[in-house]
Order: C-alpha cells, then structure tokens, then sequence
C-alpha cells in the first residue's frame, strides 16, 4: 500500500513544533524591543514640556484618553504634595517619641567663622587643584583659624547655595545623633543623654532655585543638586584660638566636621531635598552669626565681590586691616603684586550698588604694606 502523501513524516510534526516556539519568542523579542523604545522616547522627552504644561495637545497634536491616563501616571504627585508627605514623615517620627521639633523663621544668619575663612575661594578649580597637599586637602592658614578643607573642590556659586539652604530652614530638632532623620557623626560630645540640636528643612530644587533668583528650569535644577552633593562631600578640620567661644561643649575629638548632611529623591528633572544641618553649624547660627545681606548678594556679579561681601559683613562698618590678610581671609591667592588690581574692581562693584560708602588702599607694598580701609553703609539688613 503506498502512503499517502498528505500523511505526516517522522520528525515533521517535531519541526513544525520547534519553528513555531521559534516564531513566538521573536514575536516576543520584537514586541519588547517596540516597548523598550517607547520607554526611551518618553525618558528622553523634554522636562520642559511637562513643566510648562505644553503635551500634545499645545503643539497641536490630538491626545486620546490613553495617553492622557499615561502621562498622568509619568507625572505622578506634584512636587508640593511630596513635601507634605515629607513633613509629616517627620511629623510621624517626633510623635514616635524619636526626637522634638520647634519652627524656625531664619532670615540672614550666616556663622561668622565661616565668614573669616577661605572654604568658598572666589578661584577656579584648576587653581584650588594645584594648591591641593598630599592628603588632597586644600590647606588654609588666615589670623582668624587655620585649617584643611578636604572633598570637593567649592567655589562661591556653592557657597551661594549654602546660604540659600540656610534660609530655607523650617524646623530645629533635638534628640539622640542615632534617632535623628540623618544620623549625627560621633565626632561630637553633648550631655549625658548624647542629646543634639539640627537644624533641618525639607523643599524641591525649584524652591531652591527660586530662592537664588535663578531660572527654574531643568538645567538649573541639576546645577543645584550637584552643589548640594558637594557641600554634602565637604570635611572641614579646624584650630581656633577662641575654642571655647566657637566649639563651647561640642569637643569634635580632633576630627574633622561636615557642614551638613543631603538626602535626596529625584524625579524627572526636579527632586525633593532633605537637609539637615549638624550641631556645630546650628550653634553657629544661633549664638556665633553674621548678618549677610541677601538682596545685595544676589545682586553681585563679580565672585571676588561676592567674597569680600561676605568677609566685611562679618567685620565693623569702618574696618582697616592689611590686604594681604584679608586676601589670605577671603581666598584671593593671588601675588601680592597683583592683588590690588584683582580687589578694586570688586571693591568699586560694592560701592556701586550702594552697600560700601568709601574704600582705600595705602601703602607700596615694598618699604609698607599695602593697608585696606573700608567704610560700610549702616543700613538695616533685607529679609
């Protein structure tokens, strides 16, 4: 009898079987590739678009009820909304028992050792680099405290974000450096009961932005946080004369200390930040501060005059030291053949926005030394 030929041949149902697995997981494979780049399409869409609230709809394109459900689900909470949940974590942990928390009004406090030394030079990085010691740290030596800087390199755009961070505080917490939102290093000695003072607040890189009169927008959202990680990499070793006045019962055990601690979530091109600042800096800010006037800063252009701004504020409003000093103080490294044409045309900046009455510069430099005496203006100090 012979076989018909419509009949199945051995192994021919097995191959059948294999090509069709095989046609399924390329379906598969191709499937997830659209879907992959789909995905990269939608990441790598501008931020821009969603913050100004322009979708498809603004340039004219139609939106189905799709992708309106999806791009809801993209956007998420508002950035206002992820504060407040924030806030009341904290909340939810000062009711736990962890820690206490009081509100603050800060205005334009700034510690007035900060004011005196070099930690924010008005140089480039390339110039700090090359002043760098053996252990990478930037070495600094003023009449007012010596002293190593180590991290990140910081330049007067950092301290700028530092000062705005200071003013955007909201609470001050006390409790153990083990229960607090970040802990507290164990550089520091404080009672018994191990009990710190922080200084903390919780806010989004456009409140941040927004406070220093910058655009908000994402690049300058990304400028912000990566400021931020810097001072949270920053490590400070200090010697004062006045220990007591400026440590008072906070023995740091020879170490070094953080200006503050950066915890941060990021979402988009924006991001929540939490700050908190250590027991040091808070006891600066309330019993050892200066005065900086955030108006007239905000106004300046020059870094150099950024910089003096800051160092006089800390001084009398008729202040006469000798411009070496004050440039070792403020982190003008410059030749002393060079300084004066480096410090005038700051100088003539502060003058200019009506914030310095009068300055002069006596002296040769040669036989004297070149003397600086400045005159401020008293004027009640801007919110």
């Amino acid at each position: 009898m012979v076989p018909s030929t419509s009949a199945t041949r051995p192994g021919q149902k097995e191959q059948k079987t294999a090509m069709s697995d095989d046609n399924r997981i390329l379906e598969r494979l191709r499937s997830c590739q659209e879907l992959a780049k789909a995905r990269s399409v939608e990441r790598n869409k501008p931020a821009d678009d969603h913050a100004s609230g322009a979708g498809p709809t603004a340039r004219g394109e139609s939106t189905t009820s799709q992708d309106k459900a999806r791009q809801a689900r993209r956007q998420g909470v508002t950035s206002s909304k992820r504060v407040s949940r924030a806030a009341r974590k904290i909340f939810r942990q000062e009711q736990m028992g962890l820690f206490t928390s009081v509100p603050i009004q800060p205005s334009n406090e700034y510690p007035t050792l900060l004011a005196r030394l070099p930690l924010f030079p008005p140089t480039t990085t390339a110039v700090q680099k090359a002043l760098l010691d053996k252990d990478n740290a930037l070495p600094f030596s003023t009449c007012f405290g010596t002293g190593r800087r180590f991290g990140a390199m910081l330049t007067i755009q950092d301290e700028d974000v530092l000062q705005a961070t200071a003013r955007l505080r909201t609470h001050r917490l006390q409790g153990k450096g083990s229960l607090l939102p970040i802990k507290i290093q164990q550089i520091f000695e404080r009672g018994a009961e191990g009990q710190y003072e922080v200084h903390s607040s919780t806010f989004t890189l456009k409140q941040l932005c927004d406070e220093l009169g910058w655009t908000k927008c994402g690049k300058n959202y990304r400028v912000a946080l990566q400021s931020l990680r810097r001072l949270n990499s920053v490590v400070v070793e200090l010697e004062v004369a006045k220990k007591e006045r400026y440590f008072g019962s906070l023995a740091t055990r020879g170490a070094g200390f953080k200006l503050l601690d950066v915890a941060w979530d990021l979402y988009r091109d924006e991001g929540i930040v939490y700050v908190q600042f250590n027991p040091l800096v808070v006891m600066w800010l309330e019993k050892e501060f200066t005065y900086i006037n955030w108006n007239v800063r905000r106004r300046l252009r020059s870094p150099t005059a950024r910089a003096l701004h800051r160092f006089l504020s800390s001084q009398p409003a008729v202040y006469r030291k000798e411009l070496l000093a004050v440039a070792n103080a403020v982190g003008i490294w410059q030749e002393p053949r060079r300084l004066t044409s480096v410090v005038v045309p700051a100088l003539e900046e502060l003058v200019a926005i009506g914030w310095l009455e009068s300055y002069a510069i006596e002296g040769t430099g040669r036989s004297t030394p070149k003397v600086l005496t400045t005159v401020r203006l008293k004027k009640a100090h801007d919110a």
